[in-house]
């Protein structure tokens, strides 16, 4: 055997790289997946990355030591045994979605912190139920958080796309209990009807209406079947035939009742709640992200206007520090004469009192303005500050452009 690749790998850690892509002096056989195929390593390198491969290791013998693995791909494998022999982790969001979990199989904590960073910053559409699921069931709750927060302001993409039918049912019925969901009811009951016809097929069941309830199972009752309209109801929902006769008569009796009416015949089994409520004492001003601004302006336009629409806005999205006049002002009475200020387009938001070194405060305030206004945001600004008698200084602690609320 030549040994002319040291030199042209001259770093420990390119060799280390160089000896296991080329199988060299290996005396650990994988045999990864449905197919066996197999990944060759090295006992050594392998008991001192991991103390669980260290005990397993223990119990084998022979010259080559042969590991089962299964519910991986062979890619996947891969990418995972080269990092222990290089602490370099080169994946997509997709592939450090599989690699996660047997960082965390294996107690490679070097390597379970890179996929956690890696998938965190790589949330979209087409992957947040996925990452929440894998998140949630290795108890990365940083992670699942972050997730969560995006699947709540993504909703209507998210249960549009295809990622969501691999959550378990449990995980599902976790995203379900939300009151803060960006969908509507009926196109979440229809993205639920297509996870049961997947998860049917997992089972090896036909999807008829019988299967598909069975597989729901309690995440049936999540569905606020009562915020639909009638029409819906009656269309998209019985015409599928999974609620019985009782449930149709019920959530049908309290749609057919006048709304004045309605708190009388509550249904008993699904809640009549609407998805998009947002509770000002749960804003943190304080973060300036685009999901707390999206969250700040679904809030703003939601105070103004609670009945929900089907049509998005685009709004631009500002909070505001003001210093009052002085420390005697009532912010709250500060904040009523603030929301006197009326333009077209324009939605008050969330408000809060910032405690400051020096015993003082200040006032923050957010607000979202149609983009179709004939104004600037300046002007707003302006009529804050001609509120002298309550204020002296105004400043824009975060601004955010475009962005698409749904209500």
């Amino acid at each position: 055997m030549s040994s002319n690749w040291r030199d042209q790998a001259p770093t420990g850690r390119e060799q280390f790289h160089y000896v296991f892509q080329n199988n060299l002096f290996s005396d650990v056989r994988f045999l990864v997946g449905s197919e066996q195929t197999p990944v060759y390593s090295h006992s050594f390198v392998l008991k001192v990355r991991s103390a669980v491969f260290e005990k397993i290791l223990e119990k084998l013998h022979g010259p080559i030591q042969e590991i089962v693995i299964n519910g991986v791909t062979i890619s996947g494998f891969n990418r995972f045994i080269q990092f222990l022999y290089t602490d370099q982790l080169e994946a997509s969001a997709e592939e450090a979605l599989e690699i996660l979990p047997l960082a965390k199989k294996y107690r490679v904590s070097a390597l379970s912190k890179q996929c956690v960073t890696l998938l965190a910053e790589g949330i979209r559409e087409s992957n947040a139920a996925s990452i929440y699921n894998v998140a949630r069931d290795l108890k990365e709750i940083e992670l699942e958080q972050k997730a969560l927060q995006f699947i709540q302001n993504n909703a209507s993409q998210v249960f549009a796309g295809k990622d969501f039918l691999h959550l378990n049912n449990d995980n599902l019925s976790q995203l379900l209990k939300m009151d803060e969901l960006d969908i509507t009811e009926i196109n979440l009951f229809n993205a639920l009807m297509e996870w049961a016809n997947v998860e049917c097929g997992r089972h090896t069941l036909r999807a008829t209406p019988k299967h598909m309830r069975m597989v729901i199972k309690d995440a049936l009752y999540l569905i606020r079947f009562p915020i639909m309209s009638l029409s819906e109801f009656n269309a998209d929902v019985v015409s599928k035939e999974i609620l019985n006769e009782k449930e149709i008569k019920e959530v049908t009796k309290y749609l057919e009742t006048d709304l004045t009416d309605r708190e009388f015949v509550k249904p008993t089994l699904f809640s009549s709640m609407a998805r998009n409520l947002l509770h000002e004492d749960q804003i943190d001003l304080s973060k300036t992200d685009d999901d707390a601004h999206k969250r700040l302006a679904k809030l703003a336009i939601l105070k103004s206007n609670p009945s929900p629409s089907s049509v998005p806005l685009i709004v631009t999205s500002l909070i505001l520090e003001i210093e009052p006049k002085s420390d005697v002002i009532d912010l709250e009475e500060l904040k009523t004469e603030i929301g006197k200020i009326k333009k077209y387009g324009l939605f008050w938001g969330a408000s809060n009192a910032v405690e400051l070194p020096n015993g003082k405060q200040k006032f923050r305030i957010s607000f979202a303005a149609d983009t179709r206004r004939s104004y600037g945001v300046g002007t707003v600004v302006e009529a804050v500050l001609d509120l002298e008698n309550y204020v002296s200084q105004v400043f824009v602690h975060s601004f955010k452009d475009e962005i698409v609320v749904r209500v």
